[in-house]
């Protein structure tokens, strides 16, 4: 049974989820947010998890694993309670207690079947507890995750591929440049990706960004990437080079037009009194015509 939790993606704004808990929800953390591993079939490894609770009143936390998968390029999470990776995961124990404003460490470990064929396998460590808002008046269920990249070793492949690549032709400063990854393989890799931009004149570098993102094995993910900061309105070359997992990186060169939305409105009036004196130009010359045509 596959399950899709919604509230459960605030795990991947980590930083920002616990400052949250702490001076919104006062409720529980989670850390560390992700782990990504290499084990060998048949291999047991010991991890620790730490939980904090950040509320005023004492709670029991209840610790469980799914497996978990993505759907769409949009990368939605899917969690399945029932498969049997989620059974390669055992805690120290399953329920915690927790005084206000103190931690508790919990061993787990995660033993790898003999069987295990090589590949990525993904489980979400949930901890889930009751909160309640900071006057108190509400109560619901909290539910974080701790996510595991687990790589079983042996004749694993990482196969990328660019599916497409958008660049902005006119850039405000705002627009990212949009990628669409594919993973061929059968365990994940984290694709390296950036944006150079160069003078037409010379070839010089005038700005850069650099980013990556985790590409799970048999999907597709579409990623925002973001432009870097340009000073100076004109146009310019953009060099987009993003990383394929085991595969060769790939280069693309696009030219774009840095033109910041604070000068909108004074090009357009230029343009509008260029357009205006052309015109009015033209309307002169015309009437001089006339008339020498006249006399």
């Amino acid at each position: 049974m596959k399950i899709g939790i919604v509230v459960t993606l605030l795990v991947l704004c980590s930083h920002f989820y616990v400052v949250s808990a702490k001076a919104l929800i006062k409720g529980l953390a989670l850390s560390p947010i992700r782990t990504e591993s290499v084990v060998a079939s048949g291999e047991s490894v010991k991890y620790k998890l730490t939980l904090t609770n950040y509320s005023d009143r004492p709670m029991a936390v209840a610790l469980s694993a799914e497996e978990f998968s993505v759907v769409g390029q949009s990368y939605d999470y899917s969690f399945d309670m029932q498969s049997n990776v989620s059974k390669w995961v055992t805690f120290d124990r399953t329920v915690v207690q927790l005084d206000p404003g103190k931690s508790s460490i919990v061993p787990y470990v995660v033993k790898v079947p003999q069987d295990a064929e090589p590949g990525g396998r993904y489980i979400s460590l949930f901890a889930s507890t009751d909160v309640q808002n900071v006057s108190g008046e509400l109560s619901t269920e909290q539910r974080i995750a701790s996510l595991i990249y687990l790589t079983v070793k042996g004749n694993v492949t990482r196969t990328g591929e660019l599916k497409s690549l958008q660049s902005p032709f006119v850039f405000d400063g705002y627009q990212p440049w949009k990628i669409t990854i594919a993973n061929r393989g059968t365990a994940h890799f984290r694709s390296r990706y950036s944006v150079s931009v160069r003078s037409i004149f010379d070839g010089q570098e005038v700005a850069s960004k650099t980013d990556d993102s985790l590409i799970l094995p048999s999907t597709t993910r579409a990623i925002d990437a973001p432009m870097p900061v340009l000073k100076y309105l004109g146009v310019y070359r953009a060099v987009y080079t993003v990383g394929l997992g085991d595969s060769p990186a790939v280069t693309r060169e696009k030219y774009i037009i840095f033109l910041p939305k604070q000068l909108y409105v004074p090009l357009l009036s230029l343009i509008v009194i260029f357009v205006g004196g052309l015109v009015y130009g033209g309307w002169k010359i015309i009437r001089r015509i006339k008339r020498k045509s006249v006399d």
